[in-house]
């Protein structure tokens, strides 16, 4: 069952322009819980959420892939959203950028910084004095940092 629920979310925000960061799902007593992320190029808006709240809840029950009562909340990753994967990182190259390191580089375990390239194993991350070379597998958490 949660695969066809995770199905019919994926199709519908990809028929909204929308893509789907995050998914969580508990089951609960008299229902379930429903936790969205939802994302697009440029930025989500408090409307983005309530409309796909509105319109996702009435497709779930409509189609009864929801037995008992569905508590959905749908959000933003917001501006400091955590970058996850390599196609999030390229994707933002160019913004702020905030990397805690697993090894320090340059005597850091902390970079902040224009994220300026994103190759394959590494990435670049200019502050405000140097370019400053992170191998990937070192990265344990990136966020953008507006």
């Amino acid at each position: 069952m949660q695969d066809r629920l995770t199905q019919v979310v994926k199709e519908y925000l990809r028929e909204q322009g929308l893509d789907l960061i995050e998914l969580k799902m508990t089951a609960r007593k008299n229902g379930m819980s429903m936790r969205l992320l939802i994302d697009r190029p440029g930025n989500v808006t408090i409307q983005d959420c309530v409309t796909v709240h509105k319109e996702l809840r009435w497709l779930l029950e409509s189609d009864g892939l929801v037995q008992g009562r569905l508590n959905l909340e749908v959000s933003s990753p917001g501006p400091r959203r955590r970058l996850r994967v390599p196609q999030d990182l390229k994707r933002f190259t160019g913004e702020p950028v905030r990397l805690v390191l697993h090894e320090p580089v340059d005597g850091l375990y902390v970079v902040n910084g224009r994220l300026v390239q994103v190759d394959t194993d590494r990435i670049v991350v200019l502050d405000e004095t140097q370019e400053i070379v992170v191998p990937m597998a070192n990265i344990k958490r990136a966020n953008l940092w507006r």
